[in-house]
């Protein structure tokens, strides 16, 4: 749950910045942000996966990674494009701050993050 809350203060911090070194602050905590969420979630992934299927799971989440981010720069582009730049990190800190609740909500991945550390 700390991964998307700290992407979702770094875009805030991106959003507001009144700095360049705030900027890259908030750059270097969202990114933080993001490696703990995926580093903690991906290998779970992996160990749930039946070892006769690791080949496609892999090549299907690379196609799961690139689908959405596809579609959201297309979304933020717009959003940037209409409402500046600022208002679509601002986007991005809502959807990277949803993220934790889903964790929480779900009883599968809250107790294999928790029994993994």
């Amino acid at each position: 749950m700390i991964g998307p809350l700290a992407a979702a203060v770094g875009a805030i911090m991106i959003a507001v910045a009144p700095t360049l070194p705030c900027a890259v602050s908030g750059s270097v905590l969202m990114g933080i942000g993001t490696a703990t969420f995926t580093g903690h979630l991906i290998p779970l992934f992996l160990v749930w996966t039946p070892p006769e299927l690791t080949a496609r799971f892999q090549s299907l989440f690379g196609i799961v990674q690139a689908v959405p981010m596809v579609i959201m720069n297309l979304a933020y582009g717009l959003i940037a494009a209409r409402l500046g730049a600022g208002s679509a990190l601002l986007v991005t800190a809502g959807i990277c701050a949803a993220a934790a609740p889903v964790v929480l909500g779900n009883h599968r991945l809250r107790t294999s993050m928790i029994n993994s550390e």
